[in-house]
């Protein structure tokens, strides 16, 4: 039997794709494959949900006419032997894994469209970041936009970018969870209620990125608008400076975007 689309790994990023592609009726489940590993998961989608499954990755690439690979970039080297005596002319590989380049994927799957994707986690809630480059046909990246626009937006971009725009979507959930936590923790030992500090603090991320896409002005004259001369935003601002958060970003930047060209090799 063949299958529109085949899913290897239904993990956090995999569900979030398998509900944002059933929720938008891209596909209808009897078209969907699923690559499951584990009792737990067999249980939730074959079991429970009743989708169609296999514990063979080579029968969910046999039986599939494009397959998400939503696994860890680790879990390449057990996945990509299967696929090495495989031909996949007329089929489309998407990979979602950091750090695994169209040019490794044409290696193991030959013939096959490539489409690579780094979406991001708040594709759980639909309004996922997912930057996407290619080397496949029109049909399999209008597929494939398709698939990501379901959970969120998408954006094309040259493959030589897709280590550089890690750490800006699919790192960035992290970075600034971790922004947030930081300013809710010192609120809380000032003595602001956690929810209170909590609402405050991500309402504020929420409303001021929206300022970032909305407004005519440029990010600096933003900055400058909410800032007073001797004013208490300046006051903050100057020891964020002091402490050279300038820097620290950019060290993290560099580091999360050097990880991503490490995991290629």
């Amino acid at each position: 039997m063949s299958y529109k689309l085949g899913i290897i790994g239904v993990g956090k990023m995999g569900s979030a794709l398998l509900n944002g592609i059933m929720s938008s009726e891209i596909l209808k489940k009897e078209e969907v494959f699923l690559g499951l590993y584990d009792e737990e998961g067999v249980r939730i989608y074959g079991k429970e949900q009743k989708y169609n499954y296999s514990l063979s990755a080579k029968e969910v690439f046999s039986s599939s006419e494009a397959v998400i690979l939503a696994i860890k970039p680790q879990s390449f080297p057990e996945i990509t032997p299967v696929a090495d005596d495989m031909d996949f002319t007329g089929k489309c590989i998407i990979s979602i894994a950091a750090g695994i380049s169209i040019d490794y994927l044409k290696t193991h799957f030959k013939n096959a469209d490539i489409i690579r994707c780094m979406p991001n986690t708040p594709a759980l809630i639909k309004m996922g970041v997912t930057a996407l480059a290619n080397s496949a046909s029109k049909k399999w990246v209008d597929f494939a936009k398709e698939i990501f626009s379901s959970v969120g937006k998408v954006y094309e971009i040259d493959e030589s970018l897709m280590d550089l725009t890690v750490p800006l979507n699919g790192s960035m959930p992290a970075y600034l969870y971790y922004f947030a936590q930081s300013f809710i923790d010192s609120a809380i030992k000032s003595g602001v209620p956690y929810e209170t500090a909590k609402a405050l603090t991500v309402e504020s991320i929420i409303s001021s990125a929206n300022m970032i896409l909305k407004s005519d002005d440029d990010i600096e004259t933003l900055i400058k608008n909410v800032c007073s001369k001797g004013g208490t935003t300046i006051a903050g601002l100057d020891k964020l400076k002091d402490g050279s958060f300038s820097e620290a970003i950019e060290n993290c930047y560099k580091a999360c975007a050097e990880r991503s060209k490490e995991l290629s090799k």
